[in-house]
């Protein structure tokens, strides 16, 4: 009676072990998502300034966050390494004004690839927002 009652106790305590497990696996694939927050940085009247927010190793720069004040985003996209998010805003007012950028960054579970978001052309941006500052001055 002892060996049957310690059968249905362990029995019982396996089942209720490997139960999240089993749910786990019906769900399916997972993604962790994160947001980062980069240092403030302050643009001077008419410049265009950069600003940056980086990914922790083994996560992937998916989605950029803009916090401008009165300034003018110029691009917001994933920096050359692959590792962050980077923001160039011009300021067209009179005084300096601060700025930061921010990055949503996700990691995949088991059988999940997350792949970061693609570049194109900063220099040429920026080029062509200074020379429009300046015109407004």
């Amino acid at each position: 009676m002892k060996k049957i009652v310690l059968s249905a106790v362990v029995g019982g305590l396996a089942v209720v072990a490997l139960s999240p497990l089993a749910e786990s696996a019906r769900r399916g694939p997972t993604v962790k998502t994160i947001d980062r927050l980069g240092a403030e940085v302050t643009v001077a009247p008419s410049q265009v300034e950069l600003a940056k927010a980086g990914c922790p190793r083994g996560y992937a720069p998916v989605a950029g966050q803009e916090l401008l004040g009165a300034t003018e985003l110029v691009y917001s996209i994933r920096t050359i390494s692959k590792r962050g998010w980077e923001i160039a805003v011009g300021n067209s007012t009179n005084s300096p004004q601060d700025f930061s950028a921010g990055v949503m960054c996700q990691k995949g579970g088991s059988g999940v690839r997350v792949r970061s978001a693609s570049t194109s052309k900063r220099r040429q941006m920026i080029a062509a927002a200074q020379e429009r500052l300046r015109a407004e001055d």
